[in-house]
């Protein structure tokens, strides 16, 4: 007879004996409640190595995620105790952390950062008015800049401005001008004609203005020779109708 080769076990069988032989395992132990931590578990710190002690009965579940060590809050609060702390600082004493905690303050003085902070936002409005108002103003100069030009092209005013710096530098014509100009409005205008040319009465012949006038013609002239031409042009001014003989040298209507 052939031998049968041995049927394979199934998967459904192999779990059920090994329920089995857990089922029993546990029936074997004493009735207690097994805590899932350790009673009195030690504090871990960030810079001592981790050690955890199994108690007695204590079975290692199949699931990896239950390999992980467990951290109490303590050894929580000793890791952001430690951060805090310098990479070379000594280990503290008990409870040092936490008055270590509590002692930590702020480097700098708040109270005066924040005036400080105040002060610089102050002065920067400031700067930023200043600078609007002094580009409004800018902006006024040049309207008035532009409306000046605009005078001075549409009226006479420029050759009115040439009058009076002529005027300034001692120019006679440019003087009777701005007199006259001066004067323009006034009831009488005879201010001008009697600085200028005195007061007329009417005389026939040579007047006392004109004589004045020859005197002082006849001061600024230096020579003899100068004083007679001058008559002589003033006298043919004055007639002009006189005829020169030439032969007797004499002056003859």
């Amino acid at each position: 007879m052939k031998k049968e080769p041995p049927k394979e076990r199934s998967c459904s069988s192999i779990q059920k004996r090994k329920r089995d032989s857990s089922a029993d395992t546990l029936a074997s132990l004493p009735s207690q409640k097994i805590d899932s931590r350790p009673a009195s578990a030690p504090e871990v710190r960030a810079d001592t190595p981790k050690e955890v002690t199994e108690p007695s009965g204590w079975q290692e579940p199949e699931s990896d995620i239950q390999d992980l060590p467990f951290v109490t809050a303590a050894s929580d609060h000793s890791q952001s105790a430690n951060i805090l702390e310098p990479p070379d600082a000594q280990p503290a004493e008990e409870g040092a952390g936490a008055r270590a905690l509590m002692s930590l303050g702020v480097q700098a003085d708040s109270r005066s950062t924040a005036s400080a902070f105040l002060e610089r936002k102050k002065w920067r409005e400031k700067e930023r008015a200043w600078k609007q108002r002094n580009e409004r103003l800018q902006a006024t100069v040049d309207a008035y800049k532009k409306e000046l030009q605009q005078l001075k092209e549409e009226r006479n005013v420029s050759k009115l401005l040439q009058v009076a710096r002529d005027s300034d530098q001692g120019s006679t014509k440019a003087r009777v001008i701005m007199d006259q100009v001066l004067n323009y409005k006034a009831k009488k205008p005879k201010t001008t004609l009697q600085k200028y040319l005195g007061t007329t009465v009417g005389e026939i012949g040579f007047s006392e203005l004109v004589k004045q006038r020859l005197n002082a013609e006849m001061e600024c002239l230096g020579t003899e020779q100068a004083e007679m031409c001058s008559l002589v042009v003033d006298e043919m001014r004055i007639k002009q109708r006189l005829e020169c003989n030439r032969e007797m040298f004499s002056w003859a209507m």
